[in-house]
């Protein structure tokens, strides 16, 4: 029997290693499945993307083999919107997942008002920081920070100047992952049902931006009854 795949886009500095803890608690019924972006790990002398458009189809060419098996999307933050990108990309070519999975992350129609990825480096590894998600020794250790910064600031280029075209909703069911102390609200989340037209639970965590990480069993218990209960 073929295995469904969660396919699982990386949030912003992310790469296809960043859900690596969270696959220790999917079911074996479930295969976990990644792609690299460009410009980071074995793709690192490829140029950087700056615009959602262009990196959901940077993905969709690479993954599309994928949607030859059942499958579901999983992503957190700049990840939660190239999920959403991808399955109607792929809905219009006549392949649906079974189920998406979005944390941390607001709907679509709202847009950021925040230009962070113009900062100067000191301001933007303080804005790092009070995210979460990198540790101090990372924050401090310059050879990875010169590495990674440019990462991180056209990953958040191309989430902060997104501007949504609103299309026909997609009717799929939906889960929706919170931090309490999270910038993302409630009201937020429930933003996606412009875009979504199938059942969206919201369900909210304790923790900060990077509650994932804190959660990692109850969210893979979350998948695993979504797809294989």
């Amino acid at each position: 029997m073929n295995k469904i795949r969660l396919i699982c886009f990386p949030f912003a500095g992310g790469n296809r290693y960043s859900y690596q803890r969270l696959e220790g608690h999917i079911e074996k019924k479930i295969r976990p499945v990644t792609s690299e972006l460009p410009g980071r790990g074995e793709r690192l002398n490829e140029a950087l993307l700056t615009k959602m458009d262009d990196l959901c189809d940077d993905l969709f060419y690479r993954l599309y083999p994928e949607l030859q098996y059942p499958f579901a999307l999983f992503g957190h933050s700049m990840g939660g919107l190239l999920a959403f990108l991808f399955a109607r990309r792929a809905m219009e070519r006549g392949r649906a997942p079974r189920h998406i999975f979005i944390s941390g992350k607001a709907g679509p129609a709202k847009n950021i008002d925040d230009q962070s990825y113009l900062l100067p480096s000191v301001e933007f590894r303080e804005k790092l920081r009070k995210l979460g998600g990198m540790p101090a020794e990372m924050l401090g250790n310059e050879p990875l920070m010169e590495y990674l910064e440019p990462i991180i600031r056209a990953d958040f280029r191309a989430v902060q100047t997104y501007r949504h075209q609103r299309s026909s909703p997609i009717d799929i069911p939906t889960t929706i992952l919170l931090g309490e102390g999270d910038d993302v609200t409630a009201d937020d989340a429930r933003l996606w049902q412009d875009d979504i037209t199938g059942a969206v639970d919201v369900l909210t965590f304790d923790g900060n931006h990077f509650f994932i990480y804190e959660h990692l069993e109850s969210i893979g218990n979350i998948i695993n009854r979504s797809l294989a209960g």
